[in-house]
């Protein structure tokens, strides 16, 4: 598979650019600020300069792109000032969050539409978060969990017009993992989060189209 795989920089990002590329898959690891040596050296691995916050950048890099794509993973996020609390919050964090949480997969759904098409098979996913679920509880985090829940009704509204396309998408929890987001405390590791998610994208497919679901496969409340 040719895939490209979006905050392919640290964390969850960087593991799926590892997992895909020891499975023998080419890779596009789309970085703000692209490093060979946070990588592996690979020869299936190709360092994108993306950053996706610039709505002008992803339409100069789509146009730029030669190749195909199968699968395309929108794995870049922020926190959205996610340690504030009522009262205290930072708006200009929210805002950001919104840009990178909400608004980019959409344009690089959009920029990248006729590569994914391409495929004949194409798979469209997006990382969301349990925090995101109207039928969950939760208090604070305003910024993340709204532009979170944003994004699910995105990939709602995604799934109907990429269907056409033969494009399947996918809206998947990704656990609460052990990165810098995370935080240490989290329940499981980067690696057991992204070996999961890979099984669950392999299984996509159109008649699965438009699913929420756990890193795990189960299907999430949205």
């Amino acid at each position: 598979m040719r895939i490209l795989i979006t905050g392919a920089s640290r964390g969850i990002g960087k593991a799926l650019v590892k997992h895909y590329i020891q499975a023998g898959h080419e890779v596009w690891a789309g970085c703000r600020h692209p490093d060979l040596s946070n990588h592996q050296t690979s020869a299936n691995l190709h360092l994108l300069e993306l950053d996706v916050t610039d709505a002008k950048m992803i339409e100069t890099v789509a146009a730029d792109f030669q190749f195909s794509l199968d699968l395309i993973i929108n794995n870049a996020g922020v926190a959205g000032g996610r340690e504030h609390s009522f009262g205290e919050l930072d708006y200009s964090a929210w805002q950001e969050a919104f840009v990178v949480n909400t608004l980019a997969p959409v344009r690089i759904a959009e920029a990248f539409l006729h590569h994914l098409a391409k495929s004949g098979q194409g798979k469209f996913v997006t990382l969301s978060s349990q925090m995101a679920s109207m039928n969950l509880p939760g208090s604070g985090a305003y910024g993340y969990r709204s532009t979170k829940a944003a994004v699910n009704k995105v990939m709602q509204l995604l799934t109907d017009d990429l269907k056409k396309y033969s494009i399947a998408c996918l809206t998947l929890h990704p656990g609460w993992v052990r990165t810098d987001m995370g935080g240490s405390r989290a329940d499981i590791s980067v690696e057991q989060s992204v070996s999961g998610m890979a099984q669950v994208i392999e299984n996509l497919d159109l008649p699965t189209t438009g699913s929420f679901r756990t890193w795990e496969g189960e299907l999430h409340p949205w």
